[in-house]
């Protein structure tokens, strides 16, 4: 049975803290009763986007890739729906779903009944998606919801165009029609749509791959993000919080 409800956050009532530091805009607006401050997520960015590397991976056919637990409201049910709906024209196309959870049995149960089995395939929980990601094209984030998006940070900082819901802390991460595009959650043929444009256009998915590795690189490096808290702290110490 698929979610089609948009999950909504309920309010944070924090009354004991100075300071609520969130991982997104969209989170920071359900914090009541403190001053809440959004310090973004922050990765290890590679000088250079690996996705564009030549003769990395090991790719065959198209290739979408996803990551995350696999709970309803990650929304792969929807994206394998998605696949169902771009085989008829892309038949080399290829789903890989990184990631393990409770929805694992019921979205192999879909993947069979829609009969994809030769081209979804889970790969189970990954340590390090890098060397998994250097053979995909494109990375799908279809959550219904998302407070922030570390997963699909990662594929930006790797060089991959992102296809994501627009939802939560998403459209904070992803420029729409700059670093990927973004599509109204639970909508498997808008998925579809915006897929089929980046894996049938080489060109486009590399210019958003570049653009993506770069906006990863000024805003949301591990770097960034230390810096960001250390001077939280600093001003928290010192008694004039920001």
């Amino acid at each position: 049975m698929l979610l089609e409800q948009r999950f909504q956050p309920a309010p944070q009532r924090v009354s004991e803290a100075d300071l609520v530091i969130t991982n997104s805009q969209a989170v920071a607006q359900s914090v009541v009763g403190t001053q809440a401050r959004v310090v973004y997520p922050g990765v290890v960015v590679p000088d250079s986007p690996q996705a564009l590397a030549p003769g990395l991976g090991s790719r065959t056919g198209k290739v979408v890739g996803t990551a995350g637990r696999l709970v309803p409201i990650k929304g792969i049910a929807n994206l394998i729906q998605a696949i169902a709906r771009l085989q008829v024209d892309i038949p080399d196309i290829r789903l890989e779903i990184a990631g393990a959870g409770p929805a694992r049995p019921s979205l192999e149960r879909q993947v069979r009944e829609l009969g994809l089995d030769n081209c979804v395939a889970f790969l189970g929980w990954q340590v390090d998606l890098q060397p998994v990601m250097a053979r995909w094209d494109v990375f799908a984030a279809p959550s219904l919801e998302e407070a922030f998006g570390i997963s699909a940070l990662e594929a930006m900082a790797a060089g991959l165009p992102v296809v994501a819901s627009s939802v939560g802390g998403l459209p904070e991460l992803v420029e729409d029609g700059r670093t990927g595009w973004l599509v109204p959650p639970a909508d498997p043929n808008a998925l579809a749509a915006r897929l089929r444009e980046l894996l049938l256009n080489p060109a486009q998915r590399q210019a958003f791959g570049r653009a993506g590795h770069a906006r990863a690189q000024a805003h949301f490096s591990a770097e960034k993000m230390v810096a960001s808290i250390s001077e939280i702290y600093n001003e928290l110490l010192a008694g004039s919080p920001a």
